[in-house]
C-alpha cells in the first residue's frame, strides 16, 4: 500500500499544482477538508496556509501514518483525523475550504460525482470553496500504432500459449485504456467536450460531436481523453498529453479498426459519458469518421452480462440475498444492535455451520465488515 502513496507524494506537477492552489484559496482562520487525504500533503499545506482546523478524511489504514506525519510536521494539533468513508460523512459545522483529487483518468466516475454531491450539500458552507473549482474534458483522435498493437493482441489471426483468446478482443476493444501519450501523438487539434462547474453541480455526463483536420496522413487508432482542472483562480491542472505527466496519464479509446484519414481531411468525433442508472460504473461511446470510414465502441461491450445477470437487476426483480449477502446482513444487523465482535462470530458458526467451521474463520469475517462499515470517526488514539 505504502509504495502507491510514495508514487503519489512523488509526483511534483500534481503535488506543487495544488499546493499553489490551497495557499491561494485557504484563508487565516478557515476551517478545512481534504477528502481522501493519503499521507495528509494537502491538510499539512492548508495548515501551514493559516486554517484553524483541517479534517484529513481517509477510509484506509495510511492514515495512521499520515497523523505520524503531522505530528513530525508540528501540525497535528491542527488536525483531526477521520478514518471514514467521505460519502456518509458530516462534520460539527460546515467548512469553508473542501479539498479532494480522488478522482479518475477521464474525471467522470460515480463516485467522484457521490462524493461532490455530498460536499456541496452537506460538508461545504454555501459561501465554501472546493479545489478544484472546475474541470474541463478534452479529446482529440490518437495515430499511435505502438499503443494499439500492445492493446489489440487477441485478434482472430493471434494466439498465445496455443490458445485463441480473440473471444476476449471485443471487451478489450471496447475498455478505456490508460495510456503515456505525447503531443505527436494527437491527429488532430484537440476539442473540448464538456465543463463541469463542481461549485455550482453541474452533471457530469455529456453527449458532444467535436470536429477537427487531420494533420497528417494516417491512421486514426482512437481516442484520447483527458481533463484541465482550475484548481484555483490562475493554478491549472492537466493530464493532457505533451503537458508535464502526471500518475494519472490519459484516457484511450481504442477503435475496433484503425480506420485512414487524410492530410487536411476532416475527422468526426462523436463521444458521450453517461453515469449508469446504479451509479456503479460511467458508461462510455464513443463514434470516429473520416472520409467514408468510421468505427465506434462502447464500454457496455466490455462488460459480458448474461439474461440472469440483466434480469436480477431489473426494476420488479426480487432476488433476494446470496449466501454471502445472508452473512453480511447477520453480521451487520448483530453490530448495529451493539454486539461485540466474539458474540457475533460465536453467532455465525451458530447460524452458519456450512459456511464457518472455528470461531476464528468467523473472527476473521467479522472483523473484515467491522472494518469496512463500522463507526471509527476518530484515529487519535491509534499508534
Amino acid at each position: 500500500m505504502i509504495t502507491r502513496y510514495r508514487d503519489m507524494a512523488g509526483d511534483e506537477v500534481r503535488i506543487n499544482a495544488f499546493r499553489k492552489a490551497i495557499e491561494a484559496v485557504v484563508r487565516p482562520g478557515d476551517l478545512v477538508a481534504d477528502i481522501g487525504c493519503g499521507l495528509g500533503t494537502y491538510a499539512i499545506f492548508a495548515c501551514r496556509a493559516g486554517a484553524a482546523k483541517v479534517y484529513a478524511v481517509e477510509r484506509e489504514d495510511i492514515i495512521l501514518t499520515a497523523r505520524r506525519i503531522a505530528e513530525e510536521n508540528g501540525c497535528a494539533d491542527r488536525i483531526e483525523f477521520i478514518r471514514a468513508d467521505a460519502g456518509s460523512l458530516t462534520f460539527d459545522e460546515p467548512v469553508d475550504v473542501l479539498i479532494t483529487e480522488d478522482f479518475a483518468v477521464t474525471f467522470v466516475d460515480p463516485s467522484t460525482e457521490r462524493l461532490l454531491r455530498h460536499a456541496r450539500t452537506r460538508l461545504l458552507k454555501t459561501s465554501g470553496r472546493l479545489v478544484p473549482q472546475t474541470v474541463s474534458l478534452w479529446a482529440a483522435p490518437v495515430s499511435y500504432p505502438d499503443l494499439y498493437r500492445r492493446i489489440d493482441q487477441w485478434s482472430d489471426d493471434q494466439q498465445a500459449y496455443g490458445i485463441d483468446f480473440s473471444a476476449a478482443r471485443e471487451p478489450t476493444m471496447n475498455t478505456v485504456h490508460k495510456a503515456g501519450l505525447r503531443a505527436e501523438h494527437l491527429l488532430g487539434k484537440p476539442k473540448e467536450l464538456h465543463r463541469i462547474d463542481l461549485q455550482r453541480g453541474t452533471e457530469p455526463a455529456f453527449d458532444i460531436a467535436v470536429r477537427c483536420r487531420a494533420r497528417a496522413t494516417a491512421d486514426v487508432h482512437g481516442v484520447a481523453v483527458w481533463f484541465e482542472a482550475q484548481l484555483a483562480p490562475g493554478v491549472r491542472l492537466s493530464n493532457a498529453p505533451g503537458a508535464p505527466p502526471t500518475l494519472w496519464g490519459q484516457g484511450f479509446l481504442p477503435l475496433a479498426r484503425p480506420i485512414k484519414a487524410r492530410e487536411n481531411s476532416h475527422i468526426e468525433t462523436r463521444i458521450a459519458a453517461r453515469i449508469g442508472p446504479a451509479a456503479d460504473r460511467t458508461w462510455w461511446q464513443w463514434e470516429v469518421s473520416s472520409g467514408r470510414e468510421s468505427t465506434d465502441g462502447t464500454t457496455f461491450r466490455a462488460f459480458p452480462t448474461s439474461l440472469a445477470d440483466l434480469a436480477a437487476g431489473s426494476v420488479d426483480a426480487r432476488p433476494g440475498l446470496s449466501s454471502d449477502g445472508q452473512i453480511t446482513l447477520y453480521i451487520l444487523q448483530t453490530l448495529a444492535q451493539g454486539g461485540i465482535i466474539e458474540e457475533v462470530a460465536n453467532g455465525l458458526c451458530r447460524e452458519f455451520p456450512g459456511e464457518f467451521t472455528t470461531v476464528r474463520d468467523a473472527l476473521g469475517r467479522v472483523g473484515a465488515v467491522a472494518r469496512r462499515y463500522g463507526h471509527r470517526p476518530e484515529c487519535d488514539d491509534d499508534h
